[in-house]
């Protein structure tokens, strides 16, 4: 099974169910989002915020990384915010069963990152579980890659498009297959992917990819005279290779502006060249998409209209390379803020993604999700924990052996159409019958 997920038996130690609180967490390079949530209960089928809200707005707390010397600081500065530390002196520990969502790859339930400001972040979650702050107990803290979360946050989606969580690119929300492949492809930064494929139980397992770092192949001369420069650009002497990933991002975009204005100064403007001058490498992208938006820039609108060819052709050679019948969920902070390039029929992104040849009526027949939220990670981070909860709390007490960390562990059931994402055993009613049942179990 996939080496992200893992458990504890150290649960049937703790305090009694009703004072277990589910903490997820979304931790990047530069801001980490935390939260916490009742567990499901027989009278909630699904975990709801605890009270009082980490933010009336987003649900979430949010917390600049550079301002803290380490992750373990963060978490301690979090759970004093939500009034968890220091513990009341008549009060027990809060159990806490958490999932974190972390940029970078996991290795033995951990992340080791850089931040933006330089510090060296290191998020253990066996460290976390065996010496958590004061006043907390937590006995099950799975560390999984942040795009494996966004993965699993795939599943909480109500895909029928009415709350607006999505909006359909392709196909319809009927056409999506219970035993299908899942797809998450996403433009930020960088371009992530992962994939999600049906357990032995009936729920999904999540695995992390690199296949934006696939060969870029150019659709165009102009795109050729692209790729060609970011070669040189990045390259060792004697390399011919571009990554998707130098085109189909944030970091993608200022490449390509780069070169247009490189082969036709005339084009540039004024404007946009000094903003870009004075701003950071990361908020390079945002400065042409904005003024792309406001058409004063010919360069930064061309620039776009590569960005999302390049992105719709990428996930249209996912579809041809998984055949995702339980759909593709286009997600990413560039996907929302960029839905004129990638939305219809005639778009950039959708006239690239649908050019596959023999294959094109093989895209036309996999459903397209355009993400429209932004704490799809933070979910992911939820839906774990509260899954693992429900394991934790319907196992057995013991030592490790007792509650393996088998696949089984790693699985979750899509969110129907009109359905509850936490449901996740053989069926609802079934599953609604057995939370129920646990809590008459003493441990």
């Amino acid at each position: 099974s996939p080496p992200e997920c893992t458990s504890s038996s150290a649960f049937f130690n703790m305090p009694q169910t009703k004072d277990t609180l589910l903490l997820a967490g979304d931790i990047g390079g530069t801001n980490s989002r935390l939260a916490l949530y009742f567990p499901p209960d027989e009278a909630h089928s699904s975990p709801r915020p605890f009270y009082p809200p980490a933010s009336a707005d987003t649900g979430w707390k949010e917390y600049l990384n550079e301002t803290y010397g380490s992750f373990d600081e963060v978490l301690a500065t979090f759970l004093a915010d939500s009034g968890l530390l220091p513990p009341s002196p008549s009060s027990s520990p809060r159990n806490i069963i958490a999932c974190l969502a972390c940029a970078g790859p996991v290795a033995d339930n951990a992340v080791a990152f850089t931040n933006e400001s330089g510090n060296q972040f290191r998020v253990d979650g066996d460290a976390l579980a065996a010496d958590p702050p004061l006043g907390v107990a937590i006995s099950s803290c799975t560390v999984v890659n942040d795009f494996v979360g966004a993965g699993y946050g795939t599943l909480t989606l109500d895909r029928s498009g009415a709350s607006g969580e999505v909006r359909i690119l392709n196909g319809a929300a009927g056409d999506v297959r219970s035993d299908g492949v899942v797809c998450c492809v996403g433009a930020g930064t960088g371009l992530g992917e992962c994939f999600l494929t049906p357990g032995s139980s009936g729920g999904y397992v999540c695995y992390p990819s690199e296949g934006g770092h696939k060969d870029l192949s150019s659709r165009s001369s102009v795109e050729f005279g692209a790729q060609q420069h970011i070669v040189a650009k990045y390259g060792p002497a004697g390399s011919k290779r571009c990554s998707i990933e130098r085109v189909a991002s944030g970091t993608g975009i200022a490449n390509v502006y780069e070169y247009l204005a490189k082969v036709s100064p005339e084009r540039a403007d004024a404007a946009v060249k000094k903003e870009l001058a004075e701003s950071l490498d990361s908020l390079r992208g945002k400065v042409i998409g904005t003024a792309a938006k406001k058409g004063t820039c010919g360069i930064c609108v061309e620039t776009m209209e590569i960005f999302a060819s390049a992105y719709g052709a990428e996930v249209g050679n996912v579809a041809c390379q998984f055949i995702p019948h339980g759909g593709i969920f286009v997600c990413g902070g560039l996907t929302p803020k960029n839905m004129h390039l990638i939305e219809g029929p005639g778009s950039p992104f959708m006239t690239a993604y649908n050019d596959k040849g023999r294959l094109s009526k093989l895209v036309k027949d996999i459903p397209v999700f355009a993400v429209m939220v932004e704490d799809l990670g933070l979910r992911g981070a939820r839906y774990v924990a509260a899954r693992e909860y429900s394991r934790l709390v319907d196992g057995e007490p013991g030592n490790d052996e007792a509650v393996p960390a088998t696949a089984a562990t790693e699985e979750a059931s899509p969110s129907p159409k009109e359905g509850n994402p936490y449901l996740w055993a053989a069926g609802g009613a079934a599953a609604a019958l057995a939370l129920v049942s646990i809590f008459g179990k003493k441990r």
